[in-house]
């Protein structure tokens, strides 16, 4: 997942991997160090960037269903 060092600057959250514009996934840590958590848009990029914008890149990421499920965070 190649990515610019302008947009790893941006991201807040800290369960963050990666993400590729071209296939519009955001990838997570998982619940073990060999796996992580794969959200892939498909062909929605806009709801890709609006995810990505709203969540990783913001400090409203304590709303991200993932964040709250790693966490373990309920609401």
């Amino acid at each position: 997942m190649k990515q610019n060092n302008y947009a790893q600057a941006r991201i807040k959250c800290p369960f963050y991997v990666g993400h590729s514009d071209r296939d519009a996934r955001i990838v997570c840590e998982g619940f073990s160090r060999s796996a992580h958590l794969s959200m892939n848009f498909g062909k929605c990029k806009r709801a890709y960037r609006e995810y990505r914008e709203d969540y990783c890149e913001s400090f409203q990421y304590r709303a991200c269903p993932i964040y709250r499920m790693l966490s373990g965070e309920n609401g």
